[in-house]
């Protein structure tokens, strides 16, 4: 039990619980029915009365004896799941790119709840939809998970009204052997002049994406949307103004990239930007549509015997840092995930540009040797 919470039981009704939180009281009903655990907010007190919540579990007991489906009653103020990702977005202030991903999660895959009440979205129907997104779509599927969880936590937060524990019942449901497991895939070493080999047989631009992924572990929609302008080859900088955590990013970049960015600039396109702007503004190094780098990843992934997306180069990236002696602190700030908690990094110690320079050409250069070994 969490600290400065306790349970009341009802004496003469044991599936009556009185749940004591530091500025709440929430009648529960919580009983084993045919080897199945029922747990049921039945309302706040003092607004539901002891006699009212001893009513409510008895009514609610007898349906579920006779295995009918019971529901919290919902307050007629519970907003909807679209209210909710709104006030989420305002509240967080996630960047521009994170909140629109969110949206697009939710769009594409919750769409036909997203005008409805929040609290009325059910475990079982987020597994049954799970399992089907899953069966093409694995990431998309957690992707979904992890958005719920953080709409509906939130909206417990903020309303008191919707499942704070609504994955966590999702997760029962699949168990185990069902439930996506976190990727962990690096290209292992004895692999990478073979993935090298594959990737040069395919067309200039991928390859050069993917070597460019490599080189600087970038996230892959942060260097595919990244504008001709956010490569600066007489300082050797690549500058991205948007990323996952908001804040821009500067990162330095050895010979071999510079090479490979600087014929990427001049091969590449105009393309349309909505709201107009520069004609410079409008040039995208990578503008790759994704079932092209999608089909390159499977034939190369065929060449190399192993099944690789394109964050798992980000991890490779890591993983070769780490091994090449580069600290923690550094690769965290070359790969610009956030310092939150820790107050040295974020608060004294200051990296320029110029200070990673060195740890890049060191990772730089163990990836192109790896490239050149022989097999």
């Amino acid at each position: 039990m969490k600290v400065g919470r306790a349970i009341i039981r009802d004496s003469g009704l044991s599936q009556l619980a009185l749940l004591i939180g530091p500025r709440s009281r929430t009648w529960y009903l919580h009983a084993t029915v045919h080897r199945r655990t029922h747990r049921l907010r039945l309302g706040p007190w003092p607004v539901v009365t002891t006699d009212d919540a001893r009513d409510k579990c008895l009514a609610a007991l007898r349906c579920i004896w006779r295995g009918e489906r019971v529901k919290a009653e919902r307050p007629a103020t519970a907003p909807t799941l679209s209210t909710v990702l709104t006030e989420y977005l305002a509240a967080r202030k996630l960047g521009t790119q994170a909140g629109a991903d969110l949206r697009s999660v939710i769009r594409k895959h919750a769409g036909d709840w997203a005008e409805g009440p929040i609290d009325t979205i059910d475990a079982r129907d987020v597994a049954k939809r799970y399992r089907s997104i899953a069966a093409e779509q694995p990431a998309q599927a957690n992707r979904l998970l992890g958005a719920l969880s953080a709409l509906t936590r939130y909206a417990h937060a903020a309303h008191g009204v919707g499942d704070a524990g609504l994955v966590q019942r999702v997760r029962a449901l699949l168990g185990g052997t069902e439930q996506l497991e976190a990727r962990h895939v690096v290209i292992p070493d004895a692999l990478h002049a073979t993935w090298c080999r594959a990737t040069d047989l395919e067309s200039p631009q991928v390859a050069r994406y993917f070597k460019a992924l490599l080189l600087t572990g970038m996230r892959a929609n942060e260097l595919r949307r990244l504008p001709c302008t956010g490569w600066d080859s007489a300082a050797g900088v690549v500058m991205v103004a948007r990323t996952k955590n908001g804040k821009p990013h500067a990162l330095p970049v050895g010979p071999a990239l510079r090479k490979l960015l600087d014929e990427e600039a001049s091969a590449a396109t105009v393309i349309r930007v909505r709201g107009g702007g520069s004609a410079d503004d409008e040039r995208r190094l990578f503008d790759i549509p994704e079932k092209v780098y999608r089909a390159a990843c499977g034939r190369i992934g065929t060449a190399i015997g192993v099944d690789w997306h394109l964050h798992d180069l980000r991890r490779t990236f890591a993983t070769v840092a780490t091994r090449c002696g580069v600290d923690g602190a550094t690769v965290k700030r070359l790969m610009n995930h956030a310092t939150t908690g820790d107050v040295t990094a974020k608060h004294y110690v200051q990296r320029t540009v110029d200070d990673l320079r060195p740890a890049m050409q060191t990772i730089e250069a163990q990836f192109v040797s790896l490239w050149a070994k022989a097999t």
